[in-house]
């Protein structure tokens, strides 16, 4: 038969400093790790530029933004404007609500009986786009434009001019069609 040598707990002056430092790691990482969900910490004027080109060779600059703005506890006022190859874009705007799992959920008609719901979600490091099932890039981009799975950081977020977005006619119509919807739309939820 052999014998089991246990080892003695951790003990000692460096017991309870050692369980305090592993403690605040462990509530660190899990603090970090949770994506942000309320509107006040995901509201601002997100942008980066790339380098794009034609199909000819020729090189520039592009700039993808999404612009985000607090409407209410549930919603917000979205603009985004996508560049890609060719010169093709995607660019959508609405009001989006804020979903059970601190998703934005924007919903509208889009072809061929289809409904784009376009989403945008917090991560860690900053907010993904989404276009479930790919009715949304139907009526909002180009031929080579997507929404579903682009990306932009926190870090790339900038101060949000609110009173000259609640002054445009893209504004106006957003929360119009989010109150009184199109008939044949989807419901907001």
């Amino acid at each position: 038969m052999t014998s089991v040598q246990k080892r003695p707990p951790i003990s000692g002056p460096y017991a309870a400093p050692l369980f305090l430092a592993v403690l605040m790691f462990c509530l660190a990482i899990g603090l970090t790790a949770q994506p942000r969900s309320s509107i006040d910490e995901l509201e601002g004027l997100y942008r980066y530029t790339f380098k794009n080109g034609l199909m000819n060779g020729q090189k520039y600059e592009s700039e993808n933004r999404l612009a985000l703005l607090k409407l209410t506890a549930t919603s917000a006022y979205f603009n985004t404007h996508l560049e890609w190859a060719n010169g093709h874009t995607c660019d959508l705007s609405g009001v989006a609500d804020l979903d059970p799992n601190g998703n934005l959920i924007f919903r509208q008609p889009s072809i061929e009986g289809r409904i784009c719901v376009f989403s945008i979600k917090p991560t860690r490091d900053g907010l993904v786009l989404g276009d479930e099932g790919g009715a949304c890039r139907l009526i909002s981009c180009g031929a080579r434009g997507r929404i579903s799975g682009v990306e932009f950081k926190f870090q790339g977020r900038g101060k949000l001019h609110a009173d000259e977005i609640r002054k445009s006619r893209d504004f106006e119509r957003a929360v119009e069609e989010h109150q009184h919807p199109p008939s044949g739309s989807a419901p907001h939820q």
